[in-house]
C-alpha cells in the first residue's frame, strides 16, 4: 500500500541536518524501508508546516506505525503524520450498501 508520511525535525534532528547531505540521508530512508518490506518512492525536504515528506509503499499500516515509532523514538523527529492510500471502489461500493440500508431518524 502507498503511503505519503509528512514529518519535522526535533531541535536535536535540525542541528544534525548538516551532518549528512541528502544523498546519505536518502541511502539510509532506503534502507530502511527496504529493511521493512517497503519502498521510497519519493523524499524530500521542503518549507511550512513539515520539515520533509516521504512517499512509499510499505507492506502494511501496522508496519508503517512501527517505523513511525522507532523515528520518534529516537528522538529526532516529531510530528510525524501518516495518509495512505485507498481504494476508492471499495469505498464507493460500501457507501452504496449504506446509502441503501441506513435510513435516517426523522421522527
Amino acid at each position: 500500500m502507498k503511503v505519503v508520511t509528512i514529518g519535522s525535525y526535533s531541535q536535536a534532528g535540525l542541528a544534525a541536518l548538516a551532518d549528512a547531505t541528502y544523498e546519505q540521508r536518502r541511502a539510509a530512508m532506503d534502507e530502511l524501508y527496504s529493511a521493512c518490506g517497503g519502498k521510497i518512492i519519493d523524499y524530500f525536504f521542503c518549507d511550512g508546516d513539515a520539515d520533509f515528506i516521504a512517499i512509499a509503499e510499505v507492506p502494511s499500516r501496522e508496519v508503517n506505525k512501527g517505523m513511525l515509532n522507532n523515528a520518534l523514538a529516537t528522538g529526532a523527529t516529531v510530528n510525524l503524520r501518516s495518509w495512505y492510500e485507498i481504494d476508492l471502489s471499495a469505498v464507493t461500493e460500501s457507501q452504496r450498501k449504506a446509502r441503501d440500508t441506513f435510513k435516517p431518524i426523522t421522527e
